[in-house]
């Protein structure tokens, strides 16, 4: 919960997959200004191997290039 809360008060670069209601995949990004950062990216491991991953990846990347990164 602190490291949600601590994101959230600098951006909103936080990325939740959802299956059936469930949160199956997070991912987590940032950007001062000049470089982007993919944190953290994890998947449900019930929910492997279905493009999750790969979804969460390519909506930071969009932002972070939506950002000017």
């Amino acid at each position: 919960d602190a490291v949600i809360d601590a994101k959230l008060a600098v951006d909103d670069m936080l990325y939740v997959a959802v299956q059936n209601g469930k949160v199956v995949g997070t991912a987590m990004a940032g950007y001062d200004g000049h470089r982007g950062w993919l944190y953290s990216v994890a998947v449900y491991p019930q929910c492997q191997r279905q493009g999750i991953a790969s979804q969460l990846v390519r909506a930071a990347v969009d932002a972070l290039k939506a950002r000017g990164c």
